[in-house]
């Protein structure tokens, strides 16, 4: 099964009753329609009224010591896939970090700031064709089928990714949001509710083990 996203909770359905068959794409409705029923509602570096949760300095900060971990080769340093309006890609870029960031969304992307839109493209993550030494990958994949996650992970390790920074919401963590009735949990666009061990067995599977902080190529050793 390709989509995994049979879970039944009652504010799940509480929600899709309320939404109704009203589903966006990743366009002015998903980003900043501040009356939105799903989405974020105003797509801001310093959080949003949906789900103000993401830290992008701090993320950076996590991007930067997963390179510093790697032996120094030259090449561009990371790859942000779904980069948005492109805040960690400033704020990496900020850090001296040769940044760069891809996202579906034409309309994130056309409203990033003017000094960080050069660094930034339109593209699907399986577009991705050139090597970048870390790719930040986060609450993206959540819109792929499983299919597409394999394929992901392989490609970036077949291009010669020397590590993931990944954060995808397990499904014990939506669980919780749920539970606390926080609307910016649901998202009729998501296709994965995957476990904790069901998100590693993805990752290793496509040749990936863990690491401080990140994902680094599993070495298979000569039998």
């Amino acid at each position: 099964m390709d989509d995994i996203n049979l879970v039944d909770h009652p504010f799940k359905r509480e929600m899709a009753g309320r939404v109704g068959g009203a589903v966006h794409g990743f366009d002015h409705a998903y980003f900043d329609d501040p009356d939105a029923l799903t989405g974020f509602r105003g797509y801001r570096e310093d959080g949003n009224t949906a789900e103000g949760r993401r830290d992008f300095r701090a993320e950076a900060l996590d991007v930067v010591a997963a390179l510093r971990a790697l032996p120094a080769r030259p090449g561009p340093d990371v790859l942000d896939v779904g980069c948005a309006k492109g805040f960690l890609v400033q704020h990496l870029r900020s850090l001296s970090v040769d940044a760069w960031g891809c996202d579906v969304s034409e309309y994130a992307i056309g409203r990033a700031a003017p000094d960080v839109r050069p660094f930034l493209q339109v593209a699907r993550i399986d577009q991705v064709d050139a090597t970048y030494r870390v790719i930040h990958i986060c609450g993206v994949m959540i819109y792929l089928t499983v299919g597409e996650i394999r394929a992901a992970l392989g490609r970036f390790r077949d291009l010669g990714c020397e590590a993931i920074v990944s954060y995808e919401p397990t499904l014990e963590r939506l669980q919780e949001w749920w539970d606390a009735r926080d609307e910016g949990a649901f998202d009729p666009l998501r296709k994965q509710e995957l476990p904790a061990a069901t998100w590693d067995g993805l990752f290793h599977a496509a040749g990936w083990e863990r690491a401080s902080g990140c994902w680094v190529p599993r070495v298979t050793l000569p039998s």
